[in-house]
């Protein structure tokens, strides 16, 4: 059985991290501890969250992944967006 150093695991998620188009844009952390996973940061989107964590999971080698990344918006709602989605979410179909 030929496994991955915990190096040679920790490029390749970084490397994945950094094709995927949901993740490329991020500073994520990647921190491997045989063949365990830790994903680190803060991306603006929970999707983003998920997205790593699913790429990470994809990674041959990966026995475990702790996805610790943080969600927080690069930038606050606006009033008007919010009133916009409370106007829309009030409307019946």
């Amino acid at each position: 059985m030929n496994s991955k150093t915990d190096d040679q695991l920790k490029h390749e998620v970084e490397s994945a991290l950094k094709w995927d188009t949901r993740t490329w844009n991020q500073k994520i952390g990647v921190d491997v501890t045989r063949g365990a996973v830790t994903l680190s940061g803060v991306v603006p989107t929970y999707s983003q969250r998920v997205a790593a964590g699913m790429v990470t999971h994809a990674c041959l080698g990966a026995t475990h992944v702790a996805n610790e990344l943080l969600v927080a918006r690069t930038q606050p709602y606006a009033d008007m967006h919010i009133a916009r989605v409370v106007r829309g979410s009030n409307r019946t179909s």
